[in-house]
């Protein structure tokens, strides 16, 4: 097994989750929004990014343990960039704003009142880069749960009957 392999097998395996296709998911696809039971399992189980994963992982099982350090190294750089995201443009934003609130109503509420529409799609804009980073997140946290699936042997591939 060479680092190449893995590698190739990684971004193979990336690109079956990529974070643009998650809003689309979260409606078409039963593992993005049943949520329901005690068995939240059986759906990712029916999830054909799941599958075709598992198939992908079947090929080179050699590397399961090297893919499941690099999703797991993965997993937690996207938690920190998620936590920062959302602390950079939401908590620190609010903070501040809730600050000038109470040090300054008057100038607050006049700078409201006469820069809202400018105010709006910035604020709307600056909320967008976490919804980012937590799509980046929940994929990556979705790569570990389909590699560790695999491992338990709780996933078949795309042709197979659940």
């Amino acid at each position: 097994m060479t680092d190449d392999s893995v590698r190739d097998q990684w971004r193979a395996l990336a690109r079956l989750f990529p974070e643009w296709a998650l809003p689309v998911d979260f409606f078409f696809n039963a593992s993005s929004y049943r949520f329901w039971g005690a068995d939240l399992i059986r759906s990712m189980q029916e999830n054909w990014r799941v599958r075709r994963a598992a198939a992908m992982l079947a090929q080179q099982p050699q590397t399961l343990d090297a893919l499941a350090q690099i999703a797991n190294v993965n997993l937690a750089r996207t938690t920190d960039a998620f936590k920062a995201m959302a602390l950079t443009y939401i908590s620190l934003p609010l903070a501040l704003a809730a600050l000038a609130s109470d040090a300054a109503p008057d100038v607050v509420r006049d700078a409201l009142a006469r820069y809202l529409h400018l105010i709006v799609p910035i604020v709307v804009a600056a909320a967008l880069s976490p919804l980012h980073y937590f799509f980046c997140h929940w994929r990556a946290k979705q790569i570990v749960w389909t590699i560790e699936l695999f491992r338990a042997g709780a996933l078949s591939s795309p042709g197979d009957k659940l």
